[in-house]
């Protein structure tokens, strides 16, 4: 009869082990931010001779929340033609059909159910298709509250493209998402803001910026991957890439466990302009 119990006991707690185990690994989570490059290209550069290289490079790694930038509708429909059960969100930046690229959320469907998501314009109007200060063209930012299905947790993802020339555009940006986040943020939840922020480490966004959020390259526990930069103009001048632009940054309730540029080249260039970025995080 002792023996009995004694394994009975072994057997609860092996099963409390088991369970706090899969617990702990819901709390993990794994990102990629990339630009993929709007299509319109000519010769290589052009989608269909780089569509299969960059859901190839997607696939490198087992992510759980893409967030992609440029693309336009028939690059996502194909990118998600090749991803079981993976869903969409993100709205165009512009009504101009050759211009109506997203900031596309795209996530495990199975792991994650969105309660929330809005997409709002980098400028003095956010709520309304607009050109903010003194930028070249209308950006946005995507987000979205994403629930785990299994523990009821949650977390926001911003995805995020600035300016590629407009500098007070882009402080005023930073800023603006800031704001956003903390107007949305009322229950303190877990927050990864990642994309193309297209500016230098040492510029006056990025700097700014890090006072409140935490730069995942900085910050990881491990040491980080890759090159140094993450604009790579589809090019093999690997030593001359070093620019970084994309970058994804998380606040005070987010653990940074790992940080990767990846530089996969397949055929005779890169998939696309950027590389992608892949952190594995921790939702404390």
């Amino acid at each position: 009869m002792k023996n009995n119990y004694l394994y009975f006991l072994f057997l609860v707690l092996l099963s409390s082990c088991a369970s706090l185990k899969d617990k702990e690994e819901t709390k993990n989570l794994a990102i990629m931010t990339y630009n993929v490059k709007i299509s319109g290209d000519s010769g290589l550069k052009h989608w269909s001779n780089r569509k299969d290289h960059v859901v190839k490079q997607m696939k490198e790694k087992e992510v759980d929340v893409y967030i992609l930038q440029e693309p336009l509708k028939h690059q996502i429909d194909y990118i998600q033609s090749k991803f079981n059960n993976f869903s969409v969100i993100g709205e165009p930046r512009t009504s101009d059909k050759y211009l109506r690229t997203r900031n596309a959320i795209f996530f495990d469907n199975n792991k994650f159910k969105v309660k929330e998501n809005k997409t709002f314009w980098v400028s003095e109007t956010p709520l309304v298709e607009s050109i903010g200060w003194d930028a070249y063209g209308a950006r946005i930012v995507t987000y979205a509250l994403l629930e785990n299905r299994v523990t009821k947790d949650k977390f926001y993802v911003f995805n995020v493209h600035l300016d590629s020339k407009g500098s007070k555009s882009k402080i005023k940006g930073v800023q603006l998402i800031d704001e956003w986040v903390k107007k949305v943020n009322t229950h303190n939840y877990p927050v990864i803001i990642g994309g193309d922020f297209n500016s230098k480490e040492s510029s006056e966004p990025i700097v700014w910026f890090r006072d409140y959020y935490s730069d995942a390259k900085t910050t990881s526990i491990t040491v980080p991957k890759g090159p140094l930069g993450t604009f790579n103009y589809f090019n093999n001048r690997t030593e001359n890439h070093k620019y970084r632009l994309d970058y994804i940054f998380v606040n005070e309730n987010v653990k940074v466990n790992s940080y990767e540029v990846l530089q996969d080249k397949y055929g005779e260039m890169y998939p696309s302009d950027h590389y992608p970025v892949f952190v594995e995080l921790t939702l404390l």
